[in-house]
């Protein structure tokens, strides 16, 4: 008794010392340098190690300690640390004398507080710890704290609230973390997850918390982030990803965010109104940005210097500030959608080649050029590519928006190609676009104006000009002398080859055309009218011709510029002219065959009213040409695809479809035409579509489908009077025309046969009444029909599909067996179902019969079986006969209380458990028939039944397949019931027990001292855990699928009251020694302190297998273990066969694993192979 009580004090003592707050959560960070004090490696030695640091006015609740030999500062009490100043000329912190060797600071439970600046600039600092009991955080505290990496939070730490005030004066109150809590901890976070890693009660993060470190952020699982301050993630190089939204406040210093600037962020998502100043810049490597409807405003330098390589501005963008987007250097191709006002220098110093201002977009620039050089950083010179479909204006108040249009193209000469609306046409001139080779001007009404007079004459690189647009004209005007002016938008366009318009209304200047002498065609085909004005495709006098063998095409003789209404100015020996009467010109082509009309044919001829044919096979200068088109004929094949007759072929006029196709069908009787399809795939069933070329048509067929007719039922027995659903279902195939009847066959045993809520009171119905009635129960082919028996026996149920001459087309049926009573019949060994039973082990067979119980009782049931079967009892009697009144066998069972409560039942239903053993293996039928007083059956069951050879108990055979798997349940300090049984633990203390099982475990008052009292159990894993009170000395639980283990603990009941020794054991040593104790809270020092105190002194505590077996080996005199090893065997090998030859270790896992020597070992398992050991 003395030595329990020297150990339970020594162990108390222990677990004393064991009660120190500790939660690890390692932190990592990348970082920058900042200004902090000028410190020093030199320490004061007379510099005091110790003393208080509360709060003004309670400065000794909080103390402070430094260990000079180990590094760490320790802060102790129960109040608020004060707050420190420190710059580059002072530091009032009392351990500031320590700051370059203090290597960890442990804050203790009961510190409510940590005071700004406490630890900032600690330059050994690596680890440090925050209690659960902080209500207070100051700012900069752990401020480039370049060496620190890990941070222990508390686990029910919560975030206190505080202020972030920005210099304008905004405040911004929250959870957040405070003010440059780890700004600069250059080596925080490193491969770690931030949401991970700090308390969840965490709302938001104060300015520059974290910048610098080196943390990765799933801001996507950050769900209550409410707050972001400015520099908040500053130059954090791992970031990936983040989405801002009207959640999320933004904190500012001054006007600026600055909340990712310099970071490794990646990819962003706006969904808020406006964009903060600063937000996002210098990220370079954010290449994806994704402005969201809601955006309204991009303040000025938001995402400057990032990698953006594209920029879609969303239609509701108003505003986009300056140098929102300076020196993106990546950025692409820009489109824009809405309205939108661009500040300053917005896009200078982009890498911009292709630039989108979409159809209804209108970009104003409100400083002037937006893509300007500012300073040292170049114009964007970039764009190779542009579609302005919508309005680009100047903003400026100095600035037209003609000499917009230039400042900020005529320095991109990679333009070959100019795509404008017609509202543009007015800015695009060869000096803002000089290297235009191609003018694409769709949409809209488009017009050269008259200050615009010689827009492109004499330029030298546009070659073709493609306008399709409502109007297109060429304006005039009057000099100051009165007179008309020329405007020959295009004279002497040295270049140009191509000239297509496509409007509605067409007005050719003065002049417009003359001198193109590589003019070589000119369609005005898409034109509805066409005004030619004063020699618009004249010749000059002074300077070339017009090429005299330009092609121009119209559609009709009102826009023939060599008619005489014509003041088009065009030579007779100038020209070929193409009256084209809907035809389609390719440009690419030269001669007649530039002009088609889809499905025709032309001839041309030489009048406009095309009598006289054209003799001319390559046009002549000089001449006009009227096209005159002819449809086309094509022919259309038919492919029958191996059935019947080819059909001839059909020859149909362009734009027709084919009539009367052929009807096919197949000698055999054994195809079906299902219809001509446009591809052998049969994907397109022709159906009256226009042909406009040569045709296929190709047959489709399939095989002949009879009808088929199943009828079932979904039980194979039934009661008397009971409905049955009789399920019919019919598919007619190409059977379904010759369907005239459906007629039923059942006998006079039927009472009633329905198909919904309609009795069917005849057996024969014409297929359209049953169609009718099919559609009142919403099916088509598939009946439900329920019919009822009034008398017991073999019925069949039969329905045929009859032709119009009284034949069977087809025919099916069903058997269906009506009973007095229904039998169901269940088969268990040791209370389980099997696929294989024992032989010479009795199985139950029980006999479940549902029926009126007292009429049941006066039948008779007759047992079939062969000599296979040794013995059948029941109730512990002996059933010698086959034939037993079920009133007797209700006797015999009497004595059995669940015959006695079925006796009692008023349910109709009995069950009758038979025990049967078979004495041979094999594959067996039981059957139980019963039968009523007049020998009609009333109910059967044929129940198979497979038997394997008995077990011997030398069989090793590996009976998975049928033996359920087990889980072990490892116990100390109490006793087990399993499934209610009684239930004793191997030498170690487990049992294997299958999933699913009751467990129930009582505690062992056996193993108390009289010093000892139950306190709770150790419960391992949690699901366990928490379906219990472990404070209950009896617990039941089902078991699970992994591996339990329960330890009682106990009280000392010397000991319990004294509030300052911990009294909680757990029960885990042996008969040796008697009742160990170890503590629960200090279970690794009372283990230990047991384990010194039991094996040899200076023995070290084994920790794996192979240690634990040479401990038990060598304490027993290194015996030779009794199994032949090799006779290189090591020590190990020894050791470990003779531990498992006298049942100190297991030779195999539960599972039928192989141990390995390094598997580890409890202290626990240490305690009781030692034990066994010494009682061996």
């Amino acid at each position: 008794m003395r030595l329990k009580r020297v150990i339970s004090a020594a162990l108390a003592v222990s677990m004393a010392v064991s009660m120190m707050p500790a939660a690890a959560v390692p932190a990592f960070a990348a970082g920058t340098s900042t200004n902090t004090a000028v410190t020093t490696t030199t320490v004061d030695e007379n510099a005091p190690t110790s003393g208080d640091c509360g709060v003004e006015g309670h400065e000794k609740e909080v103390k402070w300690a430094f260990n000079k030999e180990t590094g760490v500062l320790t802060i102790s009490g129960t109040g608020r640390m004060a707050d420190y100043k420190y710059s580059n000329t002072e530091d009032t912190r009392p351990w500031a004398a320590f700051a370059n060797v203090i290597k960890e600071v442990k804050i203790e439970e009961g510190v409510t507080g940590i005071g700004g600046n406490a630890f900032r600039n600690l330059t050994a600092l690596t680890k440090t710890n925050i209690p659960a009991s902080i209500n207070y955080l100051g700012d900069y505290i752990f401020r480039a704290d370049s060496e620190l990496t890990d941070v222990e939070w508390a686990p029910n730490f919560t975030a206190p609230s505080l202020k972030d005030n920005d210099t304008d004066g905004g405040t911004y109150i929250g959870t957040y973390v405070p003010t440059s809590m780890f700004d600069f901890c250059s080596k925080l976070g490193d491969g770690k997850e931030l949401t991970k890693w700090l308390p969840s009660s965490f709302t938001g993060v104060g300015c520059a918390a974290f910048r610098g470190t080196k943390f990765t952020v799933d801001f996507d699982n950050w769900s209550n982030l409410k707050y972001i301050g400015a520099r908040a993630f500053e130059q954090m190089p791992y970031l990936e990803s983040f989405t801002l939204t009207d959640g999320i406040q933004i904190g500012l210093r001054g006007t600026d965010s600055n909340a990712f600037n310099g970071s490794g962020l990646k990819k962003l998502i706006v969904n808020t109104e406006e964009v903060p100043r600063c937000f996002a810049n210098g990220c370079t490597k954010l290449t994806d940005i994704t402005l969201g409807s809601a955006v309204k405003k991009i303040q000025p330098f938001a995402f400057q210097s990032t990698a953006i390589t594209t920029l879609d501005v969303p239609e509701g963008i108003r505003n986009i500030g300056d140098n929102a987007f300076y020196a993106c250097q990546n950025l692409n191709k820009l489109t824009f959608r809405g309205k939108t006002t661009l500040g300053t220098t917005v896009f200078t110093a982009c890498g911009i080649k292709e630039l989108d201002i979409l159809d209804g977009a209108e970009v104003i620039c409100a400083d002037g050029n937006p893509f300007r050089k500012s300073g040292s950083d170049p114009a964007v010179t970039t764009i190779n590519a542009v579609e302005l479909k919508g309005a680009l204006k100047s903003g400026k108040e100095d600035q037209t928006d003609g000499s917009l249009w230039y400042d900020i193209f005529s320095k991109n000469t990679g333009i070959t190609t100019v795509n404008v609306c017609g509202q543009n046409l007015q800015y695009v001139r060869p000096s803002v676009f000089p290297s235009m080779e191609t003018l694409n001007v769709t949409g809209g009404e488009a017009h050269i104006p008259a200050e615009n007079t010689y827009a492109f004459s004499g330029n030298t690189t546009l070659k073709h000009v493609n306008i399709d647009v409502d109007t297109y004209t060429e304006d005039e005007y009057v000099d100051k002398n009165g007179k008309q002016a020329v405007v020959a938008s295009f004279r002497n366009a040295q270049a140009l080859e191509t000239f297509a318009v496509r409007a509605n209304n067409v007005k050719l200047g003065n002049r417009t055309f003359c001198e193109c002498a590589n003019l070589k065609k000119i369609d005005f085909t898409g034109c509805d009218e066409i005004h030619y004005m004063n020699g618009c495709l004249g010749s000059s006098t002074s300077g070339q011709p017009l090429n005299p063998n330009v092609c121009i095409y119209v559609n009709d003789e009102s826009a023939n510029p060599r008619a005489t209404n014509n003041d088009s100015g065009l030579g007779k020996n100038v020209g070929i002219v193409f009256i084209v009467d809907g035809g389609i010109v390719d440009m690419n082509k030269t001669g007649f065959d530039s002009v088609t009309k889809a499905g025709c044919t032309a001839k041309w001829y030489e009048d406009a009213k095309c009598q006289t044919e054209t003799e001319d096979t390559t046009p002549v200068k000089g001449k006009t040409y009227y096209a005159k088109w002819t449809k086309n004929n094509y022919t259309v094949t038919f492919n029958n695809n191996g059935h019947d007759e080819k059909p001839a072929d059909k020859s149909v006029e362009y734009g027709d479809s084919v009539t009367g196709l052929p009807e096919l069908s197949d000698s055999t009787n054994e195809w079906v035409f299902d219809g001509w399809y446009m591809d052998e795939n049969f994907t397109t069933k022709y159906d009256k579509q226009a042909i406009t070329d040569n045709t296929t048509l190709y047959a489709k067929w399939h095989e002949y489908k009879s009808a088929d007719l199943t009828v079932t039922v979904a039980n194979s027995e039934y009661l008397v009077n009971e409905p049955v659903e009789v399920n019919v279902v019919a598919a007619l195939g190409d059977d379904s025309s010759k369907v005239a009847k459906v007629v039923l066959e059942y006998d006079d045993d039927v009472t009633s046969v329905k198909l919904g809520d309609t009795t069917l009171d005849k057996k024969e119905f014409t297929s359209y009444d049953i169609y009718k009635l099919l559609q009142q129960v919403g099916s088509k082919d598939n009946a439900k029909l329920t019919v009822t028996y009034s008398k017991p026996g073999k019925h069949t149920f039969s329905v045929a599909l009859v032709d119009k001459d009284g034949k069977n087309v087809c025919e099916a049926g069903t058997d269906i067996t009506v009973v007095q009573a229904l039998m169901d019949t269940t088969v268990t060994e040791d209370g389980e179902q099997k696929e294989t039973y024992q032989a010479n082990k009795p199985i139950t067979v029980e006999m479940n019969v549902t029926a009126d119980k007292e009429t049941l009782k006066q039948n008779t049931l007759y047992l079939t079986y062969g000599d296979e079967v040794e013995k059948v009892e029941l109730n512990g009697h002996k059933l010698t006969e086959k034939q037993y009144k079920i009133s007797d066998l209700l006797d015999m069972m009497e004595t059995s209380p669940v015959a006695a409560y079925a006796l009692r039942s008023e349910a109709d239903a009995l069950s009758i458990p038979f025990e049967v053993t078979f004495k041979d293996a094999g594959s067996y039928d039981f059957e139980m028939l019963v039968k009523d007083a007049q020998d009609q059956l009333v109910c059967r069951s044929i129940v198979p039944i497979k038997v394997e050879a008995e077990k011997k108990p030398d069989d090793t055979k590996d009976n998975t397949d049928t033996k359920p798997a087990t889980y072990t349940l490892s116990i100390l300090g109490g006793t087990v019931k399993v499934n209610g049984k009684e239930t004793a633990v191997d030498e170690h203390g487990d049992i294997a027990i299958a999933k699913d099982a009751k467990v129930e475990v009582t505690f062992d008052k056996g193993i108390l001292s009289d010093a000892q009292t139950f306190d709770q159990w150790i419960i391992k894993p949690n699901s366990v855990l928490n379906a219990v009170d472990p404070k209950s000395e009896t617990i039941i639980f089902t078991m699970p699928d992994e591996k339990v283990t329960i330890e009682a603990m106990t009280k000392d009941a010397s000991i319990e009251d004294e509030p300052n020794i911990l009294g909680t054991t757990a029960v885990v040593g042996t008969a040796a020694v008697g009742t160990a104790i170890l503590a629960w809270q200090g279970y690794q020092l009372g283990t230990e302190l047991y384990l010194k105190t039991a094996l040899p002194a200076g023995t070290a505590i084994p920790t794996n297998r192979a240690e634990l077996a040479l401990l038990v080996w060598n304490h027993a005199g290194k015996p030779a273990p009794a199994a032949v090893l090799p006779a290189d065997a090591t020590d190990t090998q020894k050791a470990i066969a003779w531990a498992v030859e006298n049942d100190l270790l297991k030779a195999a896992k539960d599972n039928g694993e192989t141990y390995v020597d390094t598997d580890s070992v409890s202290r626990v398992e240490v305690i009781r192979v030692w034990n066994k050991a010494q009682e061996k």
